[in-house]
């Protein structure tokens, strides 16, 4: 089975988060773990995983995880935690004392 580690910067920035949160984090990433030593090929797992230029990317209650895989050393390393960026809501016009369109 696959060992996770947390990089010190993960660590920190997963003890920032409240409560809730961590737990959700933490559940999602022992299964991750759980399904990474399962039976399932390896190659159908990585294939359902998002990936960035410092290895994959998942999303749990509004916080994003980046970790990299070793397969040989059988390691999980979480390396970032932040908070999905939404982008901003498209801006409404003001319709108070607008004119009807003729």
């Amino acid at each position: 089975m696959p060992r996770l580690f947390f990089s010190r910067r993960a660590e920190r920035q997963l003890q920032r988060l409240p409560g809730e949160v961590r737990m959700h984090l933490e559940t999602h990433l022992e299964n991750l773990t759980l399904l990474l030593g399962s039976a399932v090929p390896l190659g159908q797992v990585l294939a359902r995983l998002e990936r960035n230029e410092e290895g994959f990317v998942t999303t749990v209650e509004g916080m994003r995880l980046s970790f990299a895989l070793d397969t040989v050393l059988r390691v999980i390393l979480v390396h970032c935690i932040s908070p999905v960026e939404t982008p901003p809501a498209p801006e409404v016009p003001d319709l108070h004392g607008a004119q009807p369109a003729t």
